[in-house]
């Protein structure tokens, strides 16, 4: 059975506890207001630490009892503005980066101007990026602001933009850069795991969860988030022990990793638990057993699986090492961690073409800063045994033989085609094939990166996401078959 969830929200709620539930609480987020002034600062300098100065200086209001004046109140908007996937909510917000450390402006789908400019400053800056953004129905609005100068402005730009959301020229809003929501589920054991949900269009194409590989973060996942956000409702864990969720000193095993993935699905309304839609999993590595765990777990919750250059071999016989042998080749040389900025150096010079904020930001979240300057990998090394631990155990011929669902495998082709490697993880693929055909299973969906690395959503994010945009169809086809 599906583990209980406690509760959930946002990681920088402080998270209360209560009792066990399988219904989903949703926290509504509350404005912000900041002035004119202020807003401009954040465009024009687009300052990572700014949004963190303005919260210590109290010049963001936080605004929510009737009694302080709470302007969305006062229309009775307060449903459709705090709907944190309002595609014409979030560019407002959207007018600097910001960090996990200041998520209590990220939480919110909601920033008004009370001097009324902020609109029309949002839509001149992005004209030349997104063609014909403003409408005619935008035009009409920002024109009327032009003339409304009262202290209940910022209602009258809130109440409006729900229906100017309905416009023809709104889905083009998806070039805006996108952040997610930073969010933790608690299981029933106490442990709080963190995702990132990316929101989406949860009714075009099923619902899609990412689990990155080992020692890295929800982050990995980032280029293809953005790219799948338009076709589906896009989440991207943190595994126990990596990256903001917690470090118990157990429950590193398929099984626990597996049912942890669960209550996240759960958490937003999906899977069996729940009486909710089954979703897609696409796992990466150590991610990519992980899914397969899921499905073999609890196969009426997943509607299909992604094996992203892992999760179909025996670990011992393609390495050729113990685990405690693959656990030692895991640690990076003293002169990388001997400050961000070589580790950042080193990251990048895997593929420099390939580097970019995405990527800066994917491997920061892997390590921490220490006071002394150097960094460490956030996983810590109790996790990282257990996690290699469960990797060695992982056996995928009895697992993928017993998946009904529609199963793809993405494969990275660093090497030639006469490696030695090469050959035995083509001939893994084949054991696969014949395990499911003497289960009655169809072949895999195996997709081939010629030349490309283990980490494919940083080195080919487009054909990823284009084969986990066919994944999803096939999924929704054989739910209706």
């Amino acid at each position: 059975m599906l583990r209980k969830y406690a509760s959930f929200g946002s990681w920088s709620d402080g998270l209360e506890t209560g009792a066990a539930t399988t219904s989903v609480q949703s926290h509504r987020a509350q404005p912000r207001l900041i002035e004119s002034g202020v807003v401009a600062e954040l465009m024009d300098h687009r300052s990572l630490h700014l949004p963190g100065e303005l919260l210590g200086v109290r010049e963001v209001l936080f605004e929510g009892q009737p009694e302080d004046g709470d302007l969305v109140r006062d229309l009775g908007v307060t449903g459709a503005v705090g709907d944190r996937r309002d595609p014409l909510v979030e560019p407002v917000e959207r007018v600097s980066p910001m960090p996990l450390r200041v998520a209590q402006l990220l939480v919110t789908r909601l920033v008004v101007d009370n001097d009324s400019d902020v609109l029309e400053q949002l839509l001149y800056r992005q004209r030349e990026a997104i063609e014909c953004l403003p409408n005619e129905c935008l035009e009409g609005l920002v024109t009327a602001l032009r003339s409304r100068r009262q202290r209940h402005a910022a209602s009258w730009i809130a109440a409006r933009l729900p229906a100017a959301a309905f416009q023809s020229h709104v889905p083009m809003l998806s070039s805006v850069p996108h952040e997610p929501d930073s969010l933790v589920v608690t299981t029933d054991t106490g442990d709080r795991i963190h995702y990132l949900d990316w929101g989406g269009n949860a009714r075009a194409l099923p619902p899609l969860l990412l689990i990155h590989g080992l020692a890295a973060t929800a982050w990995a996942w980032t280029p293809v988030a953005r790219r799948l956000v338009g076709q589906s409702h896009v989440l991207a864990m943190d595994l126990r022990g990596h990256g903001l969720s917690e470090s118990p000193r157990h429950g590193y095993d398929l099984e626990s990793l597996a049912f942890d993935a669960l209550t996240v699905l759960a958490a937003n309304g999906y899977g069996v638990e729940v009486d909710g839609p089954r979703a897609v999993v696409a796992g990466h590595g150590l991610g990519a057993m992980v899914a397969a765990a899921m499905a073999f777990l609890q196969p009426e919750s997943i509607a299909a699986v992604a094996l992203v250059d892992g999760g179909w071999e025996e670990l011992a016989a393609a390495t050729g090492m113990s685990a405690a042998d693959f656990e030692r080749t895991t640690t990076d040389p003293p002169e990388v961690m001997a400050s961000m900025a070589a580790y950042l150096a080193d990251r990048r010079d895997f593929d420099p073409l390939t580097w970019d904020t995405d990527q800066e930001q994917a491997a920061r979240a892997a390590v921490d800063e220490k006071h002394a300057g150097h960094v460490g990998p956030v996983t810590r090394p109790h996790a990282m045994r257990g996690a290699i631990a469960a990797m060695f155990d992982y056996r995928p011929i009895e697992t993928l033989a017993g998946l009904a669902m529609p199963l793809q495998i993405a494969v990275a082709e660093s090497g030639a085609a006469d490696d030695e490697s090469a050959r035995e993880r083509h001939l893994a693929l084949e054991d696969i094939v014949r395990a499911r055909a003497a289960a009655g299973l169809p072949a895999p969906d195996v997709r081939h990166f010629p030349g490309a690395g283990h980490n494919l959503m940083r080195y080919r994010p487009a054909e990823l996401s284009a084969a986990l945009t066919d994944l999803m169809n096939a999924a929704q086809a054989h739910q209706r078959s």
